[in-house]
């Protein structure tokens, strides 16, 4: 009677994404503080799109896919711009 046995594998997976992604960005947002001024920009770029791919991945859970609609690719899209 377990709930979460009875979801899809991709749906599963996309929430596990989402957790791991939101971590990451955490982690780097904690962490700022303490780091250098100069790289302060960066780590903060990569904790924000750390971020937003987290709430990607929680927004393709009810799309089924990640390029539906057009604004979800967008986003997904900008998130591997920022972190490149």
């Amino acid at each position: 009677m377990n709930p979460i046995a009875d979801w899809p594998l991709d749906v599963v997976f996309n929430y596990c994404e989402a957790a791991l992604w939101g971590v990451f960005a955490a982690c780097l947002a904690v962490g700022l503080r303490r780091t250098q001024p100069a790289l302060r920009r960066i780590r903060g770029s990569a904790a924000v799109g750390f971020a937003l791919f987290a709430v990607s991945d929680l927004i393709e859970v009810h799309t089924g896919a990640w390029w539906r609609p057009l604004g979800l690719l967008v986003l997904k899209a900008a998130c591997v711009v920022v972190l490149l």
